[in-house]
């Protein structure tokens, strides 16, 4: 069963992603047995993740070597998903600040990549 007040925010998010790097998260998303699937308009290129009552856009601006995951906000009401972003931000020194309430404190994590 899900808490349904799990809620973590992630504030001005900013990660090239490699074709590899976006593959390995992919297929965990897939192995958790959500299910993902593209949305284009004409400057962004969504992925959309699905699992039970939540769909998650994450936003990707195209690249010509890699796909950048920028967002000035985003809300994320899935543990697992939650967790996997925030490794992409420290794997591929991504930017963004990630704010994790729980029952007691709030905990926020700065992560800034050396040159950007």
């Amino acid at each position: 069963m899900r808490d349904a007040y799990f809620d973590v925010e992630f504030t001005e998010i900013y990660i090239e992603l490699t074709k590899t790097a976006l593959h390995q998260f992919i297929k965990r998303m897939m192995s958790q047995h959500y299910s993902l699937f593209w949305r284009y308009d004409t400057t962004t290129i969504f992925l959309m993740i699905e699992m039970e009552d939540y769909i998650h856009e994450l936003p990707f601006i195209r690249n010509a070597t890699f796909l950048t995951l920028s967002a000035e906000r985003l809300n994320i009401y899935d543990e697992t998903l939650a967790a996997a972003l925030e490794k992409l931000l420290q794997c591929e020194k991504g930017n963004g600040i990630v704010k994790r309430a729980s029952k007691g404190p709030m905990y926020i994590t700065s992560y800034q990549a050396w040159g950007h």
